[in-house]
C-alpha cells in the first residue's frame, strides 16, 4: 500500500526541486539526471526507511508490551498454557497492563478454568474502569460468571455491559439465557427482543424466546417464536420438538404429531420424541399407537422409567391387565419411589378383582406421596368393591382435605356411592349435588357429572352431559355407560341395553366391572338381554 504512493510523492519532490535548483541557477541538464537518479531509487530508500522504522520500534519497545506481543501470538495458536506464561512475564514488568490482564482472561476462559479467568477479569476492571474494550471485560466476567452458575451475578456483569454498549448480539442472549435460570420469565424476553433487536438471524434467540412463551403458558406467542426459529434453521429438532408439545398443551393433537413426526423424519432417536409422541397418542385415545410409540422409545432408552409407565396405561386402556402389571412392575424396578406407578399397578389389580393386592399398592403409594389424591380415592373404591363401606367413607374423609384437582369429581361420586351403600341418602344426595356443581374440563368429568345427574334425576341435563363427553370422543365408553344408566333409571330397558353393548363393544373389561356394583340396573338384571351382554 506504501508503495502506492510512492510514484505521487517522487513527482512532488521533483516538481518541488526543479523550482528550487531554476531559481538558484542549476542548469536543467543536471536537474533531469538528478531527477531521474531519484526516481529510480525511492522505492528502494522507501522500503529501507521502513525497515529502518520497524527496528526501531523493536529496539525501543518495552518488555511489557514485547511479551504481551508474544502472548497475544500463542493464543492465536491455541497454545495456551505458553500464552499464558508470556502475560504473566507481561505482568511482571507491568502490573497495571490493563490489556495483558484482560487477554490472560480469555486465554484461561479458553481453557475452562472459569475461577481463573475471573480473577483476571476483575483485575482488569479494577485497573481501567473506563477502557474503551471494558464492555467487553464485564461480557467476559459475565461468561465465566455463568458457567460457574452464579447466576445473579452473571446478570450484574452482562447489564453493566449492555449499558456501554447495547449493540453486542450476544450479551444480550446470554442475558436472557440467565434470566431463564432465574425465572425471571418476562425480563429474558425482553434480553431476547433486545438481541434480535441486533441481529434477528440467530435461530437460538428464536427458540429460547418460544420456550419462555412456553413456560409463561402463552402457547400461541410460543408458537409464533418457534415458527421463527424453524425458518432460520428448518431442521431443528429441538425447534420442531417444543412446537409439539406446544401443540399438546393445546389439545391439537393432529398438529402435535405432524411436528413429532418432523422430528423423526429429520433424526429417528432423537431424544424423547417417541415418548412425546406416545403421550399425544395416550390422550386422544389411539392407545394401540401410542403403545408402539412408547414401544420405539424404550428401544432407544430402555430405562425410561416414563416411557415403561405410559406404556402400562396404554396396556390398561386396551384391557391388557396383566400385561399392563407387568409393565408397572418394571416401572416399580427402575425407580421404586414413583407414587403414581404403584396407583396403577393398584388401578389394575382392581380391574383384575385382585382388591387386596390393591389396596397393598394404594397404600404403598400413600406412603411414597401422602398428597397422593388419586390413590386415596382408588383405595376408597377398592373398599367399596370389598363392601367395606365404612372403612371407604373413612378413606373419601381423608381424601377430601387434599388438593383433588383433576380427582374432584371421582371423589364425591365415589363418596356418594359408599353413603348410598349405608343408606344414607341425603348425605349422597349431598355428595352428588357437589359433582354437579363443577365445569367439567374433559370427557371423564362430563361423564361423571352426568351420572351424578341421572342419580338426581336430573336426565335431561345428564343426557346433556354425556352429549358432551361423545363430541370430545364418540367412541367414549364410559360416556356411553353412564348414558345407560340414564335410560335404566327411567325403565327405557331397550335403549340402556343397547347403549351398554357399545359401551362393550368398546371396553368390554372395564363396562362389566362398572355393572357389577351399580344399582340402577338392579331392576333389569335378570332381563335375558341384560343378562346375556354381561355374560357374553
Amino acid at each position: 500500500m506504501l508503495l502506492l504512493i510512492v510514484k505521487p510523492f517522487s513527482l512532488f519532490l521533483g516538481s518541488l526541486s526543479t523550482t528550487i535548483a531554476e531559481f538558484i541557477g542549476v542548469p536543467s541538464s543536471a536537474i533531469f539526471v538528478g531527477f531521474k537518479f531519484f526516481s529510480q531509487s525511492s522505492s528502494i530508500l522507501l522500503i529501507a526507511l521502513i525497515g529502518l522504522l520497524f527496528l526501531f520500534r523493536q529496539l525501543t519497545r518495552k518488555p511489557h508490551e514485547v511479551w504481551y506481543e508474544k502472548g497475544k501470538a500463542l493464543k492465536q495458536a491455541q497454545k495456551y498454557e505458553e500464552a499464558i506464561a508470556a502475560f504473566d512475564k507481561s505482568i511482571q514488568n507491568k502490573p497495571d497492563y490493563y490489556e495483558a490482564w484482560f487477554e490472560k482472561g480469555l486465554t484461561f476462559e479458553s481453557l475452562k478454568k472459569h475461577k481463573r479467568a475471573l480473577v483476571c477479569f476483575e483485575k482488569a476492571l479494577k485497573i481501567n474502569p473506563k477502557h474503551d474494550s471494558v464492555w467487553l471485560c464485564w461480557y467476559g466476567r459475565g461468561v465465566n460468571q455463568h458457567n460457574l452458575q452464579r447466576y445473579e451475578a452473571a446478570l450484574e456483569s452482562y447489564t453493566q455491559s449492555t449499558r456501554i454498549n447495547p449493540n453486542f448480539h450476544t450479551t444480550w442472549h446470554n442475558q436472557g439465557l440467565v434470566l431463564i435460570v432465574l425465572k425471571q420469565f418476562l425480563d429474558a424476553i425482553k434480553a431476547f427482543d433486545k438481541a434480535i433487536e441486533v441481529d434477528k438471524t440467530h435461530y437460538e434467540d428464536w427458540y429460547n424466546k418460544g420456550i419462555v412463551y412456553y413456560e409463561l403458558e402463552k402457547y400461541r406467542e410460543a408458537l409464533t417464536s418457534l415458527n421463527e426459529a424453524i425458518k432460520l434453521k428448518p431442521q431443528s429438532c429441538e425447534a420442531w420438538n417444543y412446537k409439539g408439545i406446544v401443540f399438546y398443551k393445546l389439545e391439537q393433537f393432529t398438529k402435535a404429531l405432524a411436528a413429532y413426526e418432523k422430528v423423526i423424519e429429520i433424526e429417528p432417536d432423537f431424544d424423547n420424541v417417541w415418548y412425546n409422541r406416545g403421550l399425544v397418542l395416550i390422550f386422544s385415545k389411539q392407545y394401540q399407537k401410542a403403545l408402539a410409540s412408547f414401544n420405539k422409545e424404550i428401544e432407544f432408552n430402555p430405562e425410561h422409567y416414563l416411557a415403561w409407565h405410559y406404556r402400562g396405561m396404554s396396556l390398561s386402556q386396551l384391557e391388557l391387565f396383566e400385561e399392563a402389571l407387568e409393565n408397572y412392575n418394571k416401572v416399580i424396578e427402575l425407580k421404586p419411589d414413583f407414587a403414581q406407578a404403584w396407583t396403577h399397578r393398584g388401578c389394575a389389580l382392581t380391574e383384575l378383582e385382585r382388591y387386596e393386592e390393591a389396596i397393598t399398592c394404594f397404600d404403598k403409594a400413600i406412603q411414597l406421596s401422602p398428597q397422593e389424591a388419586a390413590a386415596w380415592i382408588d383405595k376408597g373404591r377398592a373398599l367399596n368393591y370389598l363392601q367395606k363401606y365404612s372403612e371407604a367413607l373413612d378413606i373419601y374423609e381423608q381424601a377430601m382435605q387434599l388438593e383433588l384437582n383433576y380427582c374432584y369429581c371421582l371423589a364425591w361420586i365415589s363418596q356418594a356411592d359408599a353413603l348410598e351403600s349405608v343408606q344414607r341418602y341425603e348425605e349422597a344426595f349431598e355428595s352428588y349435588s357437589k359433582v354437579t356443581q363443577f365445569e367439567p374440563t374433559g370427557e371423564f368429568d362430563w361423564s361423571i357429572k352426568a351420572l351424578a345427574l341421572c342419580k338426581l334425576k336430573r336426565y335431561k341435563e345428564a343426557f346433556d352431559c354425556c352429549e358432551k363427553a361423545l363430541q370430545r370422543y364418540p367412541n367414549y365408553a364410559y360416556a356411553l355407560y353412564c348414558k345407560a344408566c340414564c335410560y335404566a333409571d327411567q325403565n327405557d330397558v331397550t335403549l340402556a341395553i343397547e347403549t351398554l353393548k357399545q359401551a362393550i363393544q368398546i371396553s368390554p373389561c372395564q363396562t362389566k366391572n362398572a355393572l357389577r356394583f351399580e344399582r340402577i340396573f338392579d331392576p333389569i338384571r335378570e332381563n335375558p338381554q341384560f343378562k346375556q351382554i354381561v355374560e357374553t
